[in-house]
């Protein structure tokens, strides 16, 4: 990645991360609450957003900066410099260990699903077939995010039935989707909703959640995707219409 200044050369990594703090600490000097609109570095280091994107979530990651998403999550974002960032300035060295090639908003829906579950109590790793249908990525895409998660140290990752897998939120993952809540506002993924999930026998089956979270039915099991679906369509559509029996 080169990032082109305005004499027509470019610097490189090292100093484009030591450039970005030091535009950030800039505003932390003047107020240390203040969050600097990504538009703001784009203008000042002339630097589209795309190519200023990957630097910031890497910062953040390594926790030199804190970073929000803006209203317009896939072209906004607000960050400030750490202590840790303040450092890296004076000692010039900015040491990225870990550092991540897949960036935007579905990183962050991913975790939302994961650390929903957490938050439920569920200490089990949520399937990949499970993530596919509650965020509408497709499977190529989800194994790429995977990767990312589990090397930036976001989620943990288990392997089951090739070319399957589950996922588990870490308290990284949880603190980086805490960093970055405002993506959401209304898009949050809220109840109640359908789930569809693999059991311990390789079986799709899926479970009704309240508006509260709370589990409310889970269904019988189903050896394809396809008729899994197909039950909840059936529940769906004969639910508000059928009989309500008490057996004695």
């Amino acid at each position: 990645m080169r990032l082109y200044i305005n004499g027509g050369g470019f610097i490189s990594d090292k100093e484009t991360y030591l450039k970005i703090l030091n535009a950030l600490n800039e505003h932390y000097k003047k107020d240390s609450l203040y969050f600097v609109p990504s538009s703001e570095l784009r203008s000042k280091l002339n630097i589209s957003v795309e190519d200023l994107r990957p630097y910031i979530e890497n910062l953040e990651i390594n926790r030199f900066v804190y970073k929000m998403e803006g209203e317009y999550a896939t072209s906004t974002f607000l960050s400030k410099i750490r202590h840790k960032g303040i450092d890296a300035l004076k000692s010039g060295n900015v040491e990225i260990q870990q550092s991540c090639t897949f960036h935007g908003p579905d990183k962050l829906k991913v975790l939302e699903v994961l650390k929903r579950e957490s938050d439920m109590g569920n200490p089990y790793y949520v399937p990949e077939k499970e993530l596919e249908d509650t965020t509408g990525i497709p499977m190529d895409k989800m194994h790429m995010l995977a990767e990312e998660l589990e090397y930036c140290g976001l989620a943990k990752k288990v392997e089951t039935l090739y070319p399957h897998f589950t996922l588990q939120i870490t308290n990284a993952g949880i603190e980086y989707l805490k960093n970055n809540e405002g993506f959401f506002g209304e898009k949050k993924l809220k109840h109640p909703k359908y789930e569809v999930f693999m059991d311990d026998d390789k079986q799709y089956r899926f479970r009704l959640k309240a508006p509260n979270g709370e589990e409310i039915a889970v269904s019988q099991a189903y050896k394809t995707h396809a008729n899994c679906m197909n039950g909840i369509e059936s529940v769906m559509k004969n639910a508000p219409i059928a009989e309500i029996i008490e057996l004695k």
